[in-house]
């Protein structure tokens, strides 16, 4: 995935539909601007099998014959919060539980160029609110999407570079400088060489020490106050919100 370009999967068994929805999506594309790269699968096995964080849009139809479309997009959920999902269904019933899986909206078959516009334009609008608050990390086999807020603190060791996350860690290479221009710097604070920390997990603060998900972080004694000011300022700002 990259900034200027929207990657969507259409996941459809039809393939009249997906034909449609094809021609939908280029239409848009030159009618918008937008560069838009699709990818289209017949069934939710295939789908959720090569998943790895790489579609900012999801056109899910919830009447899959080799699934659930609804439990797929629970563990479409499960695997990445921060993808936007489009129900596609024949029966407007079938999507009122969209907000359990927090689906941005639905298509009505027959599907109509006018209403699938209006849903890609707020689809895209909602793309831009998602990037705001996530980083992608270059893996080795394949990116992956990381919500900002998951992220507990960062561990730098030479060029190595461990997350530390929520559902995880995950290790990637690069250099402090780069990892500190992707993150709010209003959230994350420089503990020293070797520690990025998140004001937001942070558990206890004693002496040189940070103490974030148990593991005591140090902090450099040339940053100690910059960082206690940083630190009242954050929760300071939690606080009148």
């Amino acid at each position: 995935m990259c900034e200027d370009m929207l990657n969507i999967a259409i996941v459809e068994d039809s393939e009249a539909s997906a034909k449609r929805l094809t021609e939908f999506l280029e239409r848009f594309s030159e009618e918008s601007k937008e560069t838009l790269q699709y990818m289209h699968f017949t069934g939710i096995e295939p789908f959720l099998e090569s998943y790895h964080f790489q579609f900012d849009i999801v056109f899910l139809d919830i009447e899959l014959p080799d699934g659930n479309g609804m439990e797929a997009a629970k563990k479409l959920r499960e695997k990445d919060p921060l993808v936007v999902l489009i129900f596609i269904t024949h029966l407007m019933q079938y999507a009122v539980n969209g907000y359990e899986v927090d689906a941005l909206d639905y298509i009505v078959k027959p599907l109509r160029y006018p209403t699938f516009a209006l849903k890609m334009k707020r689809a895209i609008r909602e793309c831009g609110h998602v990037r705001e608050d996530e980083v992608m990390l270059e893996l080795k086999e394949y990116s992956i999407r990381l919500s900002v807020s998951s992220i507990k603190y960062i561990e730098i060791y030479k060029h190595h570079i461990i997350y530390h996350t929520e559902n995880g860690d995950y290790e990637t290479y690069g250099v402090l400088r780069q990892i500190e221009k992707l993150l709010p710097e209003k959230e994350f604070f420089r503990l020293g060489s070797s520690y990025i920390v998140n004001f937001r997990h942070i558990e206890r603060i004693t002496g040189q020490y940070v103490t974030v998900d148990g593991k005591e972080l140090p902090v450099s004694r040339l940053r100690r106050q910059e960082f206690l000011e940083a630190c009242h300022k954050y929760y300071m700002g939690r606080t009148l919100r």
